[in-house]
């Protein structure tokens, strides 16, 4: 197991937690990252992440490309469990273009891919979570998985199209298990709730893992021929990459090394209680059985 972190905006002097900020074009950290100590979620402040444009397309000049790094150092073979919280206004855009709010990067982008192994993104009026891992290539532009095990998916976890509305003005808790695999299969169970609800499991890629969404199993980390992956090069594990997304609170932040320690650090809520679904492969299969699930 990975040891226990909190990266969050309450430390002082500002922003002193975090491995590096690039707080995009012609603009201030301050402008971009705003402490808030009257919207929080977890401690005494969270972290507002304004929009300073009406494109949040990173790779356009005139757009804004902010972003927060942390150095978790995740490595293939390691295990942990993570959580925070988002909040977005009623004026969230339903972004169609590159809008990550949260993601895991290899430390080195020169030897694996700059995107990292997956992503929760906000695009076509639905918050998602992508995946790119298993085998990429080891040189070139086109970083998209390759066989044997190369894996690609697009994952809607709220909103359009998604299992579980995507309300705004309230605060959703995430949590989640992984452990990181890229040669062979991996884990990846994440939980969530809208405040005030209780945890619902919304994703497995495990095996009879009862979860709303239950995909195949398939790596959690990327690897190639030429670099293997971060577990070789053990300085160069992944780091997370908050921001280059439009106008949302995010807070609380924190890796731990079970469920219980994870779960008694968020807000309380309801008692748990049984909920019934229909269980969906990525592949579109509908389950014919129905699956009794516990929720916290």
């Amino acid at each position: 197991m990975l040891p226990d972190g909190t990266w969050s905006f309450d430390a002082s002097p500002d922003y002193s937690e975090f491995s590096f900020l690039h707080s995009g074009n012609n603009h201030t950290a301050a402008q971009v990252f705003v402490p808030d100590s009257a919207v929080k979620r977890h401690g005494s402040r969270s972290c507002h992440l304004t929009q300073f444009s009406n494109s949040i397309n990173p790779f356009n000049a005139n757009t804004l490309d902010s972003r927060v790094g942390i150095a978790t150092n995740d490595t293939e073979g390691s295990e942990a469990w993570y959580g925070l919280s988002w909040r977005w206004p009623a004026g969230q855009p339903a972004n169609t273009n590159f809008g990550a709010h949260f993601q895991f990067i290899p430390n080195q982008a020169s030897l694996w891919p700059s995107y990292g192994p997956f992503s929760f993104q906000v695009e076509a009026g639905a918050f998602s979570l992508l995946w790119k891992t298993g085998r990429t290539p080891s040189t070139g532009t086109d970083y998209n998985p390759i066989p044997p095990n190369g894996y690609k998916a697009t994952v809607k976890l709220l909103g359009t199209g998604a299992p579980r509305p995507w309300t705004k003005d309230v605060w959703h808790d995430f949590y989640f298990h992984v452990v990181w695999n890229a040669h062979n299969n991996g884990v990846f169970e994440l939980w969530h709730r809208e405040e005030g609800l209780a945890f619902v499991k919304l994703y497995s890629n495990i095996v009879g893992g009862a979860a709303m969404i239950l995909a195949n199993p398939h790596p959690t980390m990327m690897y190639n021929d030429q670099n293997g992956s971060p577990t070789y090069h053990a300085e160069w594990g992944l780091y997370t990459n908050l921001g280059a997304g439009s106008n949302f609170w995010i807070d609380g932040f924190r890796r731990r090394q079970s469920q219980a320690a994870m779960l008694a650090e968020f807000p309380s809520s309801s008692q748990p209680v049984n909920l019934t679904f229909r269980v969906r492969d990525l592949a579109g299969v509908q389950a014919s059985t129905v699956v009794q699930a516990q929720v916290s």
